[in-house]
C-alpha cells in the first residue's frame, strides 16, 4: 500500500531528477527489491516508460546495473552521499592541514 501510494504520487508530480542521500548504493536496490517482492502495480511508474515486464534484474552484485537504471528511464538520479561525502572530507583534509 505505501509503496503503490509512493508511486502514485511520484507519478502525480513527474519530477526529473530523484534526489536522496545513498541512493544509488543502498535505497534504490531495496525499493526495487521490495516492489518486485509484493509485485507492486504501477511499479513502472518509477520512470517514464510504461513496461509490463521487469527487466532481468538480480540485485546489484549480479552485475544488473543498466536493469537497474532501466526503471527510471527519463528520470535523473541524484546521490548526494557520494559527493557531499568527498567534499565533507576534503575539507576536513584541508582543515586539519591548516592546524
Amino acid at each position: 500500500m505505501l509503496l503503490s501510494t509512493f508511486l502514485a504520487k511520484l507519478h502525480q508530480i513527474d519530477p526529473d531528477v530523484l534526489i536522496g542521500h545513498q541512493l544509488e548504493g543502498v535505497d534504490y536496490e531495496i525499493l526495487l527489491h521490495r516492489m518486485k517482492e509484493r509485485k507492486t502495480t504501477y511499479w513502472h511508474r518509477l520512470g517514464r516508460m510504461k513496461r509490463s515486464v521487469w527487466p532481468q534484474y538480480g540485485g546489484r552484485m549480479s552485475g544488473s546495473f543498466f536493469a537497474e537504471r532501466q526503471l527510471v528511464s527519463g528520470r535523473l538520479i541524484c546521490d548526494l552521499a557520494n559527493d557531499l561525502g568527498k567534499v565533507h572530507t576534503l575539507y576536513s583534509y584541508l582543515s586539519l592541514r591548516l592546524i
